[in-house]
């Protein structure tokens, strides 16, 4: 596992620092679940990262990152089979 991950499934925490394997002690964790490829996730990420970074950044939360490849991405990112005969 990565060092820069810091919680047992693989997610990637920030702190008040915005360093990746940082977290904010006593603050709640703030999950959240990704996928680069998503479309649904980039609009939550426009929305809604400046309040997250708020957040994190005053001490008031640690976010927890988790990045995902959705089924669709990989449906996407798949070459498709050759038509049978």
């Amino acid at each position: 596992m990565p060092a820069n991950t810091s919680v047992e499934d693989g997610g990637i925490s920030l702190g008040s620092e915005m360093v990746a394997g940082t977290e904010n002690p006593d603050a709640p964790v703030l999950d959240v679940y990704l996928d680069f490829a998503c479309p649904h996730c980039a609009d939550f990420e426009e929305v809604n990262a400046d309040d997250i970074d708020s957040l994190v950044t005053a001490g008031e939360a640690t976010v927890v990152y988790h990045p995902s490849r959705s089924s669709t991405a990989a449906a996407a990112s798949t070459p498709a089979s050759p038509a049978a005969p």
